[in-house]
Parts: structure tokens; C-alpha cells; sequence
């Protein structure tokens, strides 16, 4: 029996492993558009993660994303529930500019953020308000 044309198609179409390899990051252009380099590696990220004082080692990975070492002007409390508003607003932010073909802005990021922190600190205990306000800090400080 010979293959038709959606068989030749079906056949020739990329795995998703050979898919992923071969995208690359829309906002860098260089890496692949792998989840540790979108968060952690991708030249715009780091620079957002350096902006508010987190350190990110080569072989960081969202899987241990709990372990980046929080910078001294961050309180302790929370501080998961900090990585993940910046993670969240970082691909956010990617989205944008995929989607909406807006240019990375590490300003406007930074903004996202803060405004999102003020957002996120309605759902933090009445005692632990303060703690969002901190969060705040390194985002209007590089801004």
C-alpha cells in the first residue's frame, strides 16, 4: 500500500521533543524556549532577576527555584509566593511580547510587578500586609 500525502505529512511532522529544540526564545532570540531558560535564563530575565537583587547560577532551574538565595532587602515571609509573582509576571511579560508584539521593557516588567505585589498582598494576612509593601521595594527602585 503506498503512503498518501497525509500520510508523507504525518510522518515527516517534528516530535514535540525535536519541536522544542528547535524554538527558540522570542524574547532573547538565542536559548531554547525551554521553562528554566524562559524564568531564569533568558538575557532578559536575568537582568530582571539581577534588577531586584536575586543571584541566578548557571545551573539554576525553575525546579529549584525555592533554593535562589533571597536577597537581603526581602523578608523571609513569603518569599516563595514573591518568586512566584515574579515568575508569573515574567511570562506575563513574554507573553506580550510573543503576543502582542510589544518589546521587552525591563521598566514596565518592573511595574507589573509592583502593581501586581500590591494586588497579591490582599490575600496575605492582615498582619503580614507589610510584607508586600517590602516586595515593592526592589521593583520601584530600579524602575
Amino acid at each position: 500500500m503506498a503512503a498518501g500525502p497525509a500520510q508523507d505529512t504525518v510522518q515527516n511532522k517534528p516530535t514535540a521533543q525535536e519541536h522544542r529544540r528547535q524554538c527558540l526564545c522570542e524574547v532573547c532570540n538565542s536559548g531554547s524556549e525551554s521553562t528554566d531558560h524562559l524564568i531564569l535564563h533568558c538575557s532578559f530575565a536575568t537582568q530582571f532577576w539581577a534588577a531586584i537583587g536575586v543571584e541566578i547560577s548557571g545551573t539554576a532551574s525553575v525546579s529549584t527555584l525555592w533554593e535562589l538565595q533571597r536577597p537581603p532587602t526581602v523578608p523571609d515571609a513569603f518569599y516563595s509566593t514573591y518568586l512566584l509573582l515574579c515568575s508569573w509576571q515574567l511570562w506575563k511579560h513574554r507573553h506580550d511580547v510573543v503576543f502582542r508584539g510589544l518589546e521587552p521593557s525591563l521598566p514596565r516588567l518592573l511595574l507589573s510587578c509592583k502593581e501586581e505585589a500590591r494586588l497579591w498582598s490582599c490575600r496575605l494576612p492582615r498582619a503580614d500586609r507589610l510584607v508586600a509593601e517590602a516586595w515593592c521595594a526592589p521593583f520601584s527602585f530600579n524602575m
